[in-house]
């Protein structure tokens, strides 16, 4: 039979993960940093070579997981945090555009490019 953990084991347990999170977006931050760095010198000796700067690009491109992987972490974290304060995250109404642009989605609820293509045409 499993025991049930203590609320300060649970609240530790809770900071633990923060802290984890932390440092996988330390490091995959670090990470990015020197491929991009490495990906830079490599286009320099590389010079107009275009098989090279083909890799090159898609070395840059590829390098996006990054950016999303962040912003995913963070908003683990931050559910994480209200957890441990004991406050919930409500879910406000927000509209279309603050919708479409609150950083990565879980696929159910992904946005249509036709919502997109809509959002920036009202930015015109």
């Amino acid at each position: 039979m499993k025991k049930k953990s203590s609320p300060d084991k649970s609240r530790n347990e809770i900071e633990d993960a923060i802290l984890h999170l932390d440092e996988v977006v330390r490091h995959t931050d670090e990470a990015v940093l020197a491929i991009l760095h490495a990906t830079g010198k490599i286009s320099e000796i590389a010079g107009n070579n275009p098989d090279i700067s083909k890799l090159v690009t898609d070395i840059y491109e590829h390098c996006n997981f990054q950016d999303i992987t962040r912003q995913r972490l963070i908003k683990i974290a931050k559910t994480l945090t209200s957890l441990e304060s004991g406050t919930s995250i409500k879910k406000t109404k927000r509209s279309k555009a603050e919708e479409l642009m609150s950083g990565p989605q879980l696929p159910k609820d992904t946005p249509s490019q036709e919502a997109i293509d809509n959002l920036f045409s009202t930015l015109k």
